[in-house]
């Protein structure tokens, strides 16, 4: 890895980052939202995620420039279902503790049923590419989301981001199925299984 990409402040994403993610996903490159646009291009949108990751339902990490610009931007969404706190106390917001137990079972079966599989994305600026910062991100993310007890992650990748796709696989992803993003069977869809996944160490961010 170029030392440049490990040198680059990393930390976690904060609701109050919403402009500047927003600003930094509108000055990507239309080639780069081609391949990553991952969400509507709005205030609102950013706030979402940045609250989301505060409530431990999504894991997000920016890198900033010297400047204090974001220029990467790397998260796992779906991490906990909505309703289920970081502390683990399963949609108490939803269920009545004074239920029957198998009712209760039901219930609870029935909420998590079709839940998405925590899902993993990243993006950087151009002129970050290329020094081992997609990498480091990559690398972290996924530490970060192994530390939290999250079994497996998932991800799209257009077949022709050739790029990408190696890196993927280089840290572990395997093509599980092809994808119809943009056009039909555009894309792959890459699994990894974190609980077999040895990681480079604790995450500190």
């Amino acid at each position: 890895m170029n030392k440049a990409g490990s040198t680059i402040p990393i930390r976690t994403v904060r609701w109050a980052d919403a402009e500047q993610l927003l600003d930094f996903y509108q000055r990507l490159s239309p080639q780069a939202l081609h391949f990553f646009r991952p969400w509507e291009l709005t205030l609102s949108a950013m706030e979402e995620h940045g609250a989301s990751v505060e409530a431990g339902q999504a894991i997000g990490i920016v890198a900033e420039d010297t400047d204090g610009r974001i220029v990467g931007h790397a998260f796992i969404k779906n991490v906990k279902p909505p309703g289920q706190t970081s502390a683990g106390s399963n949609h108490s917001t939803l269920l009545s503790l004074t239920e029957k137990p198998k009712r209760l079972l039901r219930r609870m079966r029935s909420l998590l049923v079709g839940l998405p599989l925590p899902r993993f994305g990243i993006g950087l600026s151009e002129a970050f590419r290329g020094i081992g910062l997609g990498k480091t991100m990559t690398r972290s993310v996924l530490q970060l989301a192994k530390d939290a007890g999250v079994p497996r992650v998932s991800l799209g990748v257009h077949k022709e981001n050739t790029g990408a796709v190696k890196l993927y696989q280089a840290i572990g992803f395997l093509v599980v199925r092809e994808l119809s993003q943009q056009e039909r069977n555009d894309s792959l869809e890459m699994v990894l299984d974190l609980k077999e996944w040895s990681g480079y160490g604790e995450a500190r961010l």
